[in-house]
């Protein structure tokens, strides 16, 4: 049996001080460096989303079998660590949806350098057998149009490398802000990164000594924002945030001032409120900031308004399609949906019913449990199944809706 949570929204005018997790994007990368560096780097404050926990297992003990769970990140990242961990022998795997997501980009571009990696059932997907080695480094090509996590991946074990290593990727990078965050850690622990014209040469330097702090979460408090959006007399304080960071997702606050939210930085926070001016249309490409599409499209929903999503051609490959899941749960409320072109999504949310319980299926997939948590402020009633899915990026963040005043009811189902 699965568990089905239904939220009831709290009073108008309601206020929240709401508790983020640490970046799982910024944590994961430390983590690779921290290994790397045998802690002559120190970070803290990790995050706890499962994610980084995994790998931060997977790093410490090194499994025989290293099981990444959902994790695209975990697993890649995981999987370039231990081809650099000599004397290691073991089997890198993932969930089922995992074992459907591409991998041999990476693959080719490891055993290139000297990896020594073997397919274990179909070609080109988990699960793999992996022996670790000393490696070479040198030039290789790989491209980052699938996604830049096989790029970054690679960069983050260029120091473990016996020389100099240069990427070839032909300019074509997906979520590229992802990308500059990897190129910016490997430059403060102290190493030298060169890029030109789609080349990315590192050369290993001695580590930078010193502590380093993960920041809060930009896609995380991304909710937050969505449910700054749908009420306009919410006062929300985000703590530990900054405007001017190294994610990408940093972008939420620009979005988001589209549709009436506010942010006003403080010395220890973001204060988030609502102007009420909302535009009837909206266009944007998400191309750069993908992790943001799902929660802008139930706010749109939530809003009942017309928008146009471009770049959205990596959401079919991730813990689930979520351009399917997102057209499935949407037109629950009459929403209308179509696919005008290739990684487009037009939605039509003129007609939205709100009168009606609405229930939210997830598909195994973190983002749609916590994105359509928002539309618990426009709905007669919302349930969502499998809540514990937020584990995998925020696992607090029933807690943090309680602590604003919503209640939440968790029944099996």
């Amino acid at each position: 049996m699965s568990a089905i949570i239904e939220i009831h929204p709290p009073l108008n005018n309601w206020h929240a001080n709401a508790v983020l997790p640490a970046s799982k994007s910024l944590s994961n990368r430390w983590l690779i460096l921290e290994a790397l560096s045998k802690n002559t780097i120190v970070v803290d404050g990790h995050s706890d989303a499962e994610d980084t926990v995994r790998l931060q297992e997977i790093i410490r003990n090194k499994p025989v079998i290293a099981d990444a769970g959902a994790g695209g990140t975990t697993f890649r990242f995981a999987l370039a660590y231990l081809c650099t961990c000599e004397g290691y022998e073991g089997t890198m795997r993932g969930s089922v949806r995992l074992h459907e997501r591409p991998v041999k980009p990476l693959v080719d571009a490891l055993l290139a350098l000297g990896a020594d990696i073997n397919y274990l059932e179909k070609e080109g997907f988990p699960p793999l057998a992996v022996r670790g080695k000393n490696m070479k480094g040198g030039q290789i090509h790989l491209s980052a149009e699938i996604s830049s996590q096989f790029l970054s991946a690679i960069l983050l074990i260029a120091p473990a490398l016996q020389e100099p290593l240069t990427i070839h990727t032909g300019n074509k990078i997906t979520s590229r802000p992802y990308l500059d965050m990897t190129l910016a850690l490997l430059q403060h622990a102290g190493q030298q990164v060169e890029e030109k014209e789609g080349t990315f040469t590192v050369y290993p330097k001695p580590w930078s000594s010193g502590r380093f702090k993960v920041e809060k979460d930009w896609s995380s408090a991304s909710y937050w924002y969505a449910l700054a959006a749908l009420s306009p007399g919410a006062n929300i304080f985000l703590p530990g945030l900054q405007l001017d960071s190294l994610q990408g997702d940093a972008h939420t606050a620009k979005l988001f001032a589209i549709y009436g939210v506010n942010s006003e930085e403080k010395s220890n926070g973001i204060q988030l409120t609502n102007s009420g001016q909302v535009p009837d249309s909206f266009e944007f490409d998400f191309r750069q900031q993908p992790d943001l599409a799902q929660t802008m499209a139930v706010v749109v929903a939530g809003l009942k308004k017309q928008a146009l999503f471009s770049g959205l051609d990596t959401l079919r490959r991730k813990e689930t399609d979520r351009i399917q899941a997102l057209r499935n749960e949407l037109a629950k409320l009459d929403v209308i949906t179509s696919e005008p072109r290739e990684g487009e999504l037009m939605i039509d949310a003129t007609n939205a019913r709100c009168d009606k319980e609405l229930i939210v299926d997830t598909y195994d997939d973190h983002r749609m449990a916590l994105a359509f948590a928002a539309l618990s402020l426009t709905q007669y009633r919302l349930q969502i199944r499998d809540p514990e899915v937020v584990k995998k990026s925020y696992p607090g963040f029933w807690t943090e809706l309680r602590k604003a005043g919503f209640h939440l009811k968790v029944e099996e189902s």
